[in-house]
């Protein structure tokens, strides 16, 4: 805002909590600023002597890559006046700008390494999910296979060979009941992305599916079973009258 007495009041601010703080860092920090401050007012012995100060407290620490900007400072501020200081903040400054340049060379190797590590991370996980889902697809295969022979087979058999009225009734609704629990074990999945694993959902989804599904099963099992038996009937009473038929000839002959 063009007010030098206020602005220079915020750097002793800084300053003073810095010391209270006892932190390297931030006295660095406001050293610092308080010397480019100075220096874009043009008051070169007092921008120069924030900026030593600058260096001095992190003197013997382990905060040497914080020399960069006070260093480019006096450099600035030496070139024209003291070749000596000159070349000695240049060399500090040259210093801590390739150990700078090292740093950010190192960290943009580890952010490589890290982003690999990931890349490979992620494509193991993308090719275990496909793996489980191709066991998955394997399983629901097998149980339609399954469930298809089981049908086919008690087609068969209870046109030939089951005799027993309720057996046929108890295996249709077993075969009845695989095909419906096949169709829910299908669309679990899809009832799960759709409700977020929501319990409340998930259930209110599930009871909508049973009010469908109920009256279907039952008309199909009452269908099927009477179908079944009486066809049972039927072949049972074709079998009696050529039984019967055959004994009228013996006993005519």
């Amino acid at each position: 805002m063009g007010n030098t007495a206020l602005a220079v009041s915020y750097f002793d601010m800084a300053i003073e909590d810095g010391l209270k703080r006892n932190s390297v860092k931030q006295l660095n920090w406001a050293y610092t600023a308080k010397a480019e401050f100075f220096a874009s007012i043009f008051q070169r012995d007092s921008s120069i002597f924030y900026a030593k100060r600058a260096l001095s407290v992190i003197a013997n620490t382990g905060f040497t890559n914080y020399k960069l900007n006070a260093a480019k400072l006096l450099l600035d501020n030496y070139r024209t006046s003291n070749v000596d200081s000159a070349f000695k903040y240049s060399e500090i400054y040259r210093i801590e700008n390739d150990s700078v340049f090292s740093a950010k060379a190192i960290q943009q190797t580890q952010l490589m390494t890290f982003e690999n590590e990931k890349k490979q991370q992620e494509l193991i996980k993308e090719k275990k999910i496909a793996e489980q889902q191709r066991k998955q697809n394997i399983q629901y295969a097998i149980i339609a296979l399954g469930i298809l022979t089981f049908i086919i087979l008690f087609l068969a058999l209870s046109r030939r060979h089951i005799t027993n009225t309720k057996l046929i009734q108890f295996l249709g609704v077993v075969a009845l009941l695989l095909v419906f629990e096949f169709l829910n074990l299908l669309l679990h999945p899809f009832l799960e992305s759709i409700t977020h694993h929501s319990p409340v959902l998930m259930l209110l989804a599930l009871v909508c599916i049973a009010a469908l599904l109920i009256p279907l099963h039952h008309k199909l099992e009452k269908w099927a079973t009477h179908k079944l038996v009486e066809k049972n009937k039927a072949i049972r009473l074709a079998s009696a009258k050529k039984t019967i038929e055959e004994l009228e000839k013996d006993n005519t002959n």
